[in-house]
């Protein structure tokens, strides 16, 4: 139903104005690998390609997952307590496994004020 100015209660996140797809087959493809390019080439962007396209990452991140085991020591503190402020904004951008996850935050007075995540489903389903 369209009614100038309503409220949606969805998200339809963009980029540069275009739908995009998010996620393992998205990465891949954009790295330009071979296996995924010729897959989406010759199978198209089914199911069946990003299921490939994510055990596919799945082993190309194994051996860059060793290097990174090398480089934890465990004798440095994982966790800093954050000081708690009173007026702030902030934001998180990752690359989840899924795909682009963000999440916006206001703190005014002690309190937030605004909270904002797009999800990876979010950016697929829009």
């Amino acid at each position: 139903v369209d009614k100038p100015g309503a409220y949606s209660w969805a998200k339809s996140p963009r980029y540069n104005g275009n739908v995009v797809e998010v996620g393992p087959l998205a990465r891949m493809i954009n790295d330009r690998d071979p296996l995924v390019l010729n897959l989406a080439s010759d199978l198209g962007p089914s199911v069946y390609t990003r299921v490939l396209a994510r055990l596919h990452e799945g082993v190309r991140l194994l051996e860059q997952l060793k290097i990174w085991l090398e480089e934890i020591d465990p004798s440095q503190p994982f966790y800093i307590k954050p000081e708690k402020p009173k007026q702030a904004m902030g934001k998180g951008l990752i690359e989840a496994a899924r795909g682009v996850l963000g999440h916006w935050i206001i703190i005014e007075k002690d309190r937030i004020e605004n909270y904002q995540v797009i999800t990876p489903t979010t950016w697929n389903v829009s």
